[in-house]
């Protein structure tokens, strides 16, 4: 049985939890999420450390006793990643072939119109943890998002908005002449 491990408050980045990401040759991937949480965060490191060591012993000893280095894990240390908001990270890789659940603070089912969920925002994350003894990755130890809960806003990580303000033209006659760049 697969043990659900519970996130809270996390950072949300490249959040791809309605559609699945496709990469820049038009590969269809899988549903993905990366997860942020604060070097200082002790508990959840200890909690996320104790629940790698279980899925070692799970997959009856294939990897007991190895070191699971960073690049087989689905947990890294945001100081070797690019990108400033990594920086005093946790960063935790998450995926899933099926699409999570995403839902507001209420509980409610959230679709991407909704415009609540981003990349930056704090959320509540439900992963699980699997080994994957795969020719071409070899042994490691993944994560799979099942759902995610919108917990707090937080500063967009998507380079910031452009504020753009219009006049109201409600009122104006339309005209071709009057276009100005």
């Amino acid at each position: 049985m697969t043990k659900i491990i519970k996130l809270k408050n996390v950072r949300l980045s490249y959040p791809f939890l309605f559609q699945k990401y496709v990469d820049k040759n038009g590969e269809i991937g899988d549903y993905q999420c990366t997860l942020l949480f604060d070097k200082n965060d002790i508990a959840t490191k200890a909690m996320l450390d104790q629940a790698i060591e279980q899925c070692k012993e799970d997959n009856n000893g294939v990897i007991k006793n190895r070191i699971v280095d960073e690049q087989h894990c689905f947990l890294k240390n945001g100081d070797n990643k690019d990108g400033d908001e990594n920086d005093g990270m946790w960063v935790v890789k998450t995926k899933n072939r099926r699409r999570p659940h995403v839902v507001n603070r209420d509980r409610t089912p959230l679709i991407e119109s909704d415009e609540v969920i981003y990349s930056g925002c704090y959320v509540n994350a439900h992963i699980s943890l699997w080994f994957s003894n795969h020719e071409r990755g070899g042994r490691q130890i993944l994560a799979n998002i099942h759902g995610v809960q919108f917990s707090k806003d937080g500063e967009s990580l998507e380079g910031g908005v452009v504020n753009c303000e219009f006049d109201d033209l409600s009122d104006d006659d339309i005209s071709d002449d009057e276009v100005t760049f």
